[in-house]
């Protein structure tokens, strides 16, 4: 590499660590302001708790709190992505890059949701069944359902997961990108809320703002728990862009092309990178044991007349490649359900489209194999059930001539 073009690159790479280190210094400055207001929440509510309010004052807030559920959803959810019509909002918003992410992010959104869950039942249980608080009871459990449905929601996620991840990709593309759904159901939710909350206490009194502020300060603990575990999980890009500039400096890294896909690669995240490779690996794992167990079939059946026990180990091993290849289909759909969840960057979506290819050629390929062997194996048997019947054929001897003593 000639020195001027050294020394433009090296200029290059030490611009985007100053970038790079200024943007995630804002980051951390951020994380740790919603740390510190979500402290500080929790502390103020603690606070007002140990003020011993009144009962009926307790159950009011319930019920602003339940109020409040449904407006934060319609307006930092479902709102955003219906007017971002196929943007990831809260993805992106709580920085969900890669598996792990997704996993911590969903489980503290279901702690939330139990929450509200149990939030809802008690409120709908506390207020007994008096004609006279119909509406208010209509809410509370129209609550109950709503909530429920969201803490029913991320356990059948979970379960997907783990057991069948296919029964959660084929509810999730009958639902299809539907937010204004979800969007009418919360506005019609926040309204009959509105209207029951109303008839409770008097909006803009004096003890609607001690609720306001009560209900409010475990919303932004809530808020911020959710947020901080996303953010606290996101990776550095500084010591890989650091470790590039070093290789240049040293002269290890010389074409263009080079550097220029490594700093492409610096900004990758690398839990999403050892994902991919671990999912690339066990991929290509199965299609080699498939293959296998397929080619040991396809042996037994080249040979003239297998004997019974041979029989037996080619339906054996036909059986279990068909096993592995039922668990790399299983794979492939726990795949593509887990990165629909993910708020990727244009280069770290190209390495998901190459492990997308990848399964899609090796189960195309099995899915053909499969196929062929067993159109062989069937050709066999009966082949073999032929020639026994024919050879059972000669050696009959016929009615006729068969001696009868007299």
């Amino acid at each position: 590499m000639p020195p001027m073009q050294k020394e433009s690159w090296l200029q290059i790479i030490s611009d985007r660590i100053k970038t790079q280190l200024s943007l995630e210094g804002g980051r951390k400055i951020q994380t740790w302001a919603v740390a510190l207001a979500g402290l500080v929440a929790l502390m103020m509510a603690v606070n007002v708790m140990t003020g011993s309010p009144a009962r009926a004052v307790l159950e009011q807030t319930k019920v602003l709190f339940l109020v409040l559920f449904h407006l934060i959803l319609v307006l930092a959810v479902y709102l955003p992505e219906w007017l971002q019509k196929g943007d990831k909002v809260l993805p992106r918003l709580f920085g969900v890059r890669d598996f792990t992410s997704l996993v911590f992010v969903a489980l503290a959104l279901m702690l939330v949701s139990f929450y509200v869950f149990s939030l809802s039942y008690q409120n709908a249980t506390n207020l007994g069944d008096d004609p006279r608080l119909g509406f208010l009871i209509f809410n509370a459990w129209a609550n109950v359902s709503v909530s429920g449905f969201y803490l029913a929601g991320f356990i059948f996620y979970f379960s997907s997961i783990l057991f069948f991840p296919k029964a959660l990709t084929h509810v999730l593309d009958r639902m299809g990108n539907r937010p204004i759904v979800f969007l009418s159901i919360h506005v019609g939710m926040f309204l009959l809320g509105y209207f029951s909350y109303s008839g409770i206490v008097e909006i803009g009194s004096g003890n609607f703002f001690e609720q306001l502020r009560l209900a409010g300060l475990f919303w932004i603990f809530a808020g911020s728990l959710v947020f901080l575990v996303g953010k606290i999980l996101e990776e550095s890009s500084v010591g890989s862009l650091n470790a590039l500039h070093m290789e240049v400096a040293s002269g290890k890294l010389e074409r263009s092309e080079d550097i220029l896909s490594r700093i492409k690669q610096a900004f990758i995240s690398k839990r999403l990178s050892f994902w991919l490779s671990r999912i690339s690996l066990e991929t290509a794992k199965k299609s080699h044991e498939i293959a296998q167990y397929l080619h040991q079939s396809v042996s037994i059946i080249e040979q003239g007349r297998p004997s019974e026990s041979q029989l037996t180990q080619m339906e054996e091993r036909y059986r279990r490649s068909n096993q592995i290849f039922k668990k790399l289909d299983q794979s492939h759909q726990r795949f593509l359900l887990n990165i629909s969840f993910f708020s990727l960057l244009d280069v770290e979506r190209e390495k998901v489209d190459d492990l997308k290819d990848q399964f899609s050629k090796e189960l195309r390929h099995a899915k053909l194999e499969l196929a062929s062997v067993r159109k062989r194996i069937d050709d066999k048997l009966h082949a073999m059930k032929d020639s026994e019947r024919s050879e059972v054929t000669l050696t009959e001897v016929p009615l006729e001539q068969i001696p009868v003593e007299r």
